[in-house]
């Protein structure tokens, strides 16, 4: 394991880091669901296969950070997504985890 690189380099979308892939607007091929202030993603071609993850379109932090609309647009949203993946067969429950590493917008 790598020591801690103290402080972090910039995420992708911060000052001095690589351009941000999220602020362009375009939806991707990985893009299953989206609207002016989410994308919902599937991971398909990574090595969690059935992740979904949802993600701001702007430039937002942690839970802490999110404006209270997109708070409570999440709260809709994470129980519609875990009422659909219950909803495929062979799903016996879903988690929810949040990452902060890579971009600067916030992805569960």
């Amino acid at each position: 394991m790598r020591a801690p690189e103290i402080p972090e380099p910039p995420r992708r979308g911060e000052s001095g880091g690589e351009p941000c892939s999220v602020c362009p607007g375009h939806d991707g091929p990985q893009t299953v669901w989206s609207d002016e202030r989410w994308i919902l993603n599937h991971g398909v071609h990574t090595s969690l296969p059935g992740m979904v993850w949802l993600t701001t379109r702007i430039h937002v932090d942690a839970f802490a950070d999110l404006p209270s609309d997109l708070a409570a647009d999440f709260g809709v949203l994470a129980c519609r997504i875990d009422r659909a993946l219950l909803d495929l067969p062979g799903t016996a429950r879903t988690h929810v985890y949040r990452w902060g590493d890579g971009g600067a917008h916030f992805h569960v």
